[in-house]
């Protein structure tokens, strides 16, 4: 995965893993979502009560293991002693709470496949990309966010790092390219359903890479392949990537 190639087509990405197959932000989502065929993960990252980058969605444990609390309140310790997977199925019981070092080891062992690393919480950004710009698999890893502020921060520590920001719909938000720009951020990702053929077209004109948000059905893929757009996660990554074969088929 090149995150800083544009024009080649629509790339896939499992968002979280593979959502639909196996318990998200976990290394049995990890392997589900390269399995689907998919280009890329997106995942998230968050930070301990003792300072370790781990992967995890929510502010709170309780969605996605058998624990309880918030994600800052606890140690990598008591993290790592929950289970991550029986929640999404009995077959998953012992997955745990990956680090972000962990995750790195891992995705350096299946180079090309990238990932897109999502800053969930304030302060973790140049963290992120001091970590992949160290990281053998560095040509193939990415930063996003919803928070400017850490994009900023990943591109003070490390400018070399491609970062993409996140939109949400949000229709008398700040202009998109303008708020790219002000941050520093190489793409934006935008919601599907609001990429009409005039914003997609001023993207592509402002030279940044464009994704489409989170896509898991075939119309959403013909829309997002007539905007051209460069990159999109899903929580269904191997339906998707069928729908999305099929579409630069015809």
């Amino acid at each position: 995965m090149d995150w800083r190639s544009r024009g080649g087509g629509l790339r896939i990405g499992g968002h979280r893993g593979a959502r639909d197959t196996a318990p998200e932000n976990t290394i049995a989502g990890f392997e589900a979502g390269r399995a689907s065929g998919a280009e890329y993960l997106e995942n998230d990252v968050r930070r301990s009560a003792d300072g370790v980058l781990v992967m995890i969605h929510d502010e709170t444990v309780e969605r996605t293991s058998n624990g309880h609390g918030d994600v800052a309140g606890l140690t990598l310790a008591e993290l790592q002693a929950l289970d991550a997977g029986s929640w999404f199925a009995a077959s998953f019981a012992g997955e745990r709470i990956p680090t972000f070092e962990e995750f790195l080891r891992w995705i350096e062992a299946r180079s090309p496949f990238g990932a897109v690393i999502e800053a969930k919480a304030s302060g973790v950004g140049a963290e992120i990309a001091e970590g992949i710009a160290r990281s053998p698999a560095r040509e193939h890893l990415a930063i996003c966010s919803f928070y400017p502020d850490e994009i900023r921060a990943a591109k003070r520590a490390r400018p070399e790092v491609p970062c993409v920001l996140l939109f949400q719909w949000q229709p008398h938000a700040k202009d998109p390219i303008e708020a790219t720009r002000e941050c520093g951020a190489d793409g934006a990702d935008l919601p599907w359903p609001w990429l009409d053929e005039p914003l997609a077209r001023r993207v592509h004109d402002a030279g940044l890479l464009l994704g489409g948000g989170t896509a898991n059905d075939a119309a959403a893929v013909d829309i997002l392949t007539a905007r051209r757009a460069d990159f999109v996660d899903s929580d269904k990554p191997r339906a998707t990537v069928r729908a999305r074969d099929a579409a630069m088929a015809r």
